[in-house]
């Protein structure tokens, strides 16, 4: 029994969910969680700010995959499970309507609320930065040149409308437009999506 656990130990993390999905047994999920709830915990407290409250929502998210495990396959496991807990490290933010420092009024619009931190996604430390960088690749010109000034160099839209002689409405469209471009790609290319977040 031991040998068969120390062999299971050796198995990736992507084949570990997928027999886990495949048979709902308990010692796939325990190794996976072994592996993961210590840095879910810190991935989680970057956002939070708070340990306890990052350990309620790690202990949550993992209850959530032990319960009801995810339909589609898996193909980066880490990716997905970070995603799924700076998801949730956000919704509890909303949720105590924590004050996030906007210093930039036009951050302050309704557009920019729905992408609520999104431009941490654009901090190279972050844990989902390169995922970010490869759909930023994929934008058209425009929104990938008023995505870059606005998040990468910290550009007022009143500098980039100078830098690119854009107007302003322009500029707001291709920041909109781009967010949810950027947004559509994770989904569509790397499993995040509305069900693999619960």
């Amino acid at each position: 029994m031991q040998q068969n656990k120390n062999l299971l130990r050796d198995l990736s993390d992507e084949e570990l969910i997928r027999l886990f999905q495949k048979t709902e047994k308990h010692l796939y999920f325990d190794i996976l969680y072994s592996r993961y709830y210590t840095s879910i915990i810190l991935v989680s407290q970057k956002y939070t700010k708070d340990r306890s409250a990052s350990k309620d929502i790690t202990s949550e998210l993992f209850l959530k995959l032990l319960v009801n495990p995810p339909k589609k396959e898996i193909l980066n496991f880490k990716n997905w499970i970070y995603s799924i807990a700076v998801y949730a490290s956000f919704k509890y933010i909303k949720k105590r309507k924590i004050l996030v420092n906007l210093d930039d009024a036009e951050k302050k619009s309704e557009i920019f609320m729905e992408f609520l931190n999104f431009d941490a996604l654009f901090n190279k430390q972050h844990d989902l930065a390169h995922l970010v960088f490869l759909a930023l690749e994929t934008l058209p010109k425009e929104q990938q040149q008023c995505i870059s000034l606005f998040y990468y160099k910290k550009l007022s839209y009143n500098q980039i409308i100078t830098e690119t002689s854009l107007t302003r409405d322009n500029v707001r469209s291709a920041i909109q437009n781009g967010r949810r471009n950027i947004k559509n790609y994770l989904i569509k290319k790397h499993n995040f999506n509305n069900e693999n977040f619960f």
